[in-house]
């Protein structure tokens, strides 16, 4: 559970699977950094997209997706 008074980073992904897989490794593990899964990401590769980052990072994952991201394309 996230802790009220300690200030997190969170870094998203919005970028192409072989991006994510060769970059997140590379983030030192700490409890404060938070990596999400962001709307274009998501919307190309779904929740497998999310299982795999999940794999490759053992701290908290958050899925965010809303229409707002990419109005352009999705008009």
């Amino acid at each position: 559970m996230l802790e009220r008074k300690i200030c997190y980073l969170q870094i998203a992904f919005n970028v192409p699977m072989k991006h994510v897989e060769r970059l997140l490794p590379r983030i030192p593990r700490d409890k404060r950094i938070l990596i999400e899964a962001g709307t274009p990401f998501i919307k190309r590769y779904g929740v497998k997209g999310i299982r795999r980052i999940a794999e490759l990072w053992q701290g908290y994952v958050v899925a965010d997706i809303k229409i707002v991201d990419g109005a352009k394309e999705e008009v």
